[in-house]
């Protein structure tokens, strides 16, 4: 049985991160889009709370991006993010080609800065 989650992000595609969490055993049963660089409100995560009270998500969690985890995190959400099942999913960068000479551009770009 796939978990259920309530996917929220702000960030301008998220149909990578949707087929990622189908892959992964996840159901999106609710996405909250918001437009990239998404500022959260507390009106947001009222919204949010108040959509997890409904029967049909009483058993969702929540996910969102990293990214989007840090701003929810912010000193006047604190407390309403702390209620919540707000879980994010780590995102890991890597290369499929050339990685040693990206290591190496950054190491000289470092280097000119000693």
């Amino acid at each position: 049985m796939a978990t259920e989650v309530v996917l929220l992000t702000g960030i301008a595609n998220a149909e990578p991160l949707k087929k990622y969490l189908a892959s992964q055993a996840y159901q999106v049963v609710e996405h909250q889009a918001y437009p990239d660089h998404h500022h959260y409100t507390s009106e947001n995560l009222e919204e949010l709370h108040k959509l997890l009270q409904k029967p049909a998500y009483r058993a969702a969690i929540i996910l969102t991006t990293r990214k989007d985890a840090v701003k929810l995190t912010d000193a006047s959400l604190k407390e309403q993010t702390a209620q919540l099942p707000i879980f994010y999913v780590p995102i890991e960068v890597q290369f499929l080609a050339e990685q040693d000479k990206f290591d190496q551009l950054i190491v000289q770009h470092v280097e000119e800065f000693r």
